[in-house]
């Protein structure tokens, strides 16, 4: 937090982009109170706290001391992770989209962070994996929706060829003929 020292909270100010989490959440959660003594400890807690909500993608404390008296005000800058509005499947045509909406998990209206994208890239190359498609690649984009604070999720994938075992090739096993192993 820039501007600490051992001083006291007189003031807390919630600023940034919030539509979906209410502003006396975000206080509550902060756990900071005007009069309490403002440390490294505490600033470090209120910023796990509020990543604890795993809504927001930014999330800074200042402290300012220009005109709150002896003490400083705390302002807390907190951004949230866009809302999804759609998901769009790119290049696919061995997976139909209906399997790889399920297989992904995400629905229109809700939060969608980067943990997410990276999640749903993986479930879909275990899809392919499944059929064979063991050279597929997925990419995750979001892109911004017209409604602001809003984004559709497009997965880019490339199938790839199926791959095929040609040959099975069994070395050094005396005790069982190569046929039965096959």
């Amino acid at each position: 937090v820039p501007g600490l020292a051992q001083t006291t909270v007189e003031e807390i100010e919630i600023r940034g982009d919030f539509k979906r989490v209410a502003e006396s959440l975000i206080r509550s959660t902060v756990g900071l109170q005007p009069g309490v003594e403002l440390s490294q400890e505490n600033v470090q807690e209120a910023v796990r706290a509020l990543q604890g909500l795993h809504v927001f993608s930014d999330i800074q404390l200042y402290a300012d001391d220009s005109d709150v008296g002896p003490g400083v005000k705390l302002i807390v800058v907190v951004r949230e992770h866009p809302t999804l509005e759609g998901v769009r499947f790119k290049g696919n045509k061995e997976i139909k989209e209906k399997d790889m909406k399920e297989a992904v998990g995400l629905v229109s209206g809700q939060v969608v962070a980067p943990k997410d994208v990276a999640r749903g890239r993986q479930r879909i190359l275990e899809l392919y994996g499944d059929k064979g498609y063991l050279r597929a690649s997925v990419e995750g984009q979001l892109f911004d929706a017209e409604e602001q604070g809003t984004v559709f999720l497009q997965f880019d994938i490339v199938e790839g060829d199926k791959v095929r075992i040609a040959e099975v090739n069994i070395i050094g096993s005396e005790a069982i003929e190569a046929g039965t192993i096959r």
